[in-house]
């Protein structure tokens, strides 16, 4: 377990080592700090926002099934992502290519990020042979100024376009990257602000055309749903307050939570059996950073095994809530067994006390004797 807690941290310390790295001469100086004039009158289209956790195979499928359904049945043809400018041209770029040379480039440049995982690859494959007519649409900060961002100045100089709008757009959106990794130290409340502003000047620069948007779950959370969010006030109030019901959104987490209800079981804890659900397997092959194949959840649901185990000193391990297939809440023990390639595994025991580590509710990892 304690290498989930340093994998962790490590892809966070991973994202920002990817987007601030040293600075090559061909990126412009640009510091961003000023707002955007915005359109007086808002586009009248309607706005259908997911919200997910990153690098989930089932959630992933679940935003294809969706922008299938939008594009045959309502003939939209806008996504709005949650990444960069210049990643979400690169993207419009390879849709007309014969090969994945750029969508090669694009993972390597976002190796060790949530987004680098092959359910990911495989969904942008599967738009591109599926949904041909897809433009993509990037309103996050610049993430990963230095590699993606650079080049993509290079390839738009390359092709005479240094003083057109998509330059413009595209140094200004690797400046916000800038000062989002260097000034404002990672502040996701002043990222939100500028996400929120990214999107309206793409939503009213299409007229009344509507659009989906694909975003983590953070981004859209709602009132009702469980998730913590990771800023005082995120983008759906933004938007919200100038589209109004226009905008919909879905929080795919609480979704997929509802669908899971698991078995009753039966699961050994330091040598006593406890009434347990068991709620399934998780599959991590898709993840290159982490040695395990797999692992199965149980939550015990004896009424006392929170007292047994409460006062079990803890490893200083760390599980966040979202790792969880099934809802979990303050109070429970959980049991998770991660299986190595060669069917070996090991056995972690965990119990929510109810703490927060960064922005998310989490397990502690205890120690059985």
């Amino acid at each position: 377990m304690r290498f989930l807690r340093i994998l962790l941290a490590a892809m966070l310390l991973l994202l920002m080592a990817a987007c601030n790295r040293a600075i090559e001469a061909d990126i412009p100086d640009i510091v961003y700090h000023s707002e955007p004039e915005l359109p007086a009158q808002p586009s009248s289209g309607q706005i259908h926002l997911y919200g997910e956790w990153h690098a989930l195979e089932h959630m992933i499928d679940k935003h294809f099934e969706l922008w299938y359904y939008y594009y045959n049945t309502h003939g939209m043809r806008h996504l709005i992502l949650e990444t960069s400018f210049s990643a979400a041209e690169f993207l419009n770029i390879w849709m007309h290519e014969d090969d994945d040379d750029i969508l090669d480039a694009l993972f390597r440049d976002r190796r060790g990020t949530a987004s680098d995982t092959v359910y990911q690859r495989e969904f942008y494959r599967r738009v591109k042979r599926e949904l041909p007519e897809t433009i993509f649409h990037g309103v996050d900060v610049g993430h990963q100024y230095a590699s993606t961002g650079r080049r993509f100045l290079r390839h738009l100089r390359a092709n005479d376009l240094e003083g057109s709008e998509i330059y413009r757009l595209a140094t200004e959106n690797i400046a916000q990257g800038r000062e989002f990794y260097g000034v404002q130290r990672s502040d996701h409340n002043w990222r939100t602000v500028v996400m929120a502003n990214n999107f309206i000047r793409v939503f009213d620069g299409l007229g009344d055309e509507s659009v989906m948007g694909q975003f983590g779950g953070f981004h859209v959370n709602t009132p009702e749903s469980r998730i913590n969010p990771m800023t005082t006030r995120n983008m759906i109030a933004v938007l919200k307050e100038r589209y109004g019901e226009n905008v919909h959104t879905t929080c795919l987490v609480e979704y997929f939570l509802r669908q899971v209800a698991g078995t009753p079981d039966v699961v050994m804890v330091g040598g006593t059996e406890f009434n347990a659900t068991f709620y399934g397997e998780q599959s991590l092959s898709a993840f290159h950073n982490i040695p395990y194949v797999m692992r199965e959840f149980w939550l015990l649901t004896d009424e006392n095994a929170y007292d047994i185990f409460k006062d079990h000193p803890t490893t200083g391990n760390v599980l966040p809530f979202h790792n969880f297939p099934m809802r979990v809440e303050a109070g429970q023990v959980a049991v998770i067994r991660y299986i190595l390639p060669d069917d070996t595994y090991r056995m972690e025991y965990l119990r929510s006390d109810g703490e927060i580590w960064y922005y998310w509710e989490i397990f502690n990892t205890f120690v059985m004797p």
